[in-house]
């Protein structure tokens, strides 16, 4: 019977090592290009391949998923966002008071008092 020669042991590990090395490669281009706020078809086009098949590569060869990928590098972006923010705070008060309203959640006093309403209950058949 003709065909491909199997492949021996030595040659299926240095194939399952390769193979290792590029999903590895592959997850860094694809978290690389995601950090950028590239979508998941966009990602998928660059590298020649649809969104499933770069999925089912990762999933198989780098051992996470294109969702984990994503929320990696949308994680990374958020916080480089935070650290570049705070560090524009030091020098910029307007910043400063921003991020103190945001992350303390307070808010300045108003200056005119609401009008309320009161109404007392005394149990007779007229009250609504």
């Amino acid at each position: 019977m003709a065909g491909r020669p199997k492949m021996t042991d030595e040659e299926k590990e240095l194939r399952r090592i390769q193979r290792e090395q590029e999903g590895e490669e592959l997850a860094g281009q694809v978290e690389e290009m995601a950090s950028l706020m590239t979508s998941r078809d966009d990602i998928a086009d660059m590298l020649y391949m649809s969104v499933a098949e770069l999925d089912k590569k990762l999933r198989l060869y780098a051992k996470i998923s294109l969702d984990q990928l994503m929320r990696k590098a949308e994680a990374a972006r958020k916080m480089s966002l935070k650290y570049d923010m705070f560090a524009l705070a030091k020098k910029n008060g307007t910043v400063a008071t921003y991020l103190g309203k945001l992350y303390i959640e307070s808010q300045e006093e108003e200056d005119v008092a609401k009008p309320m309403e009161i109404r007392i209950l005394d149990g007779s058949k007229d009250d609504d």
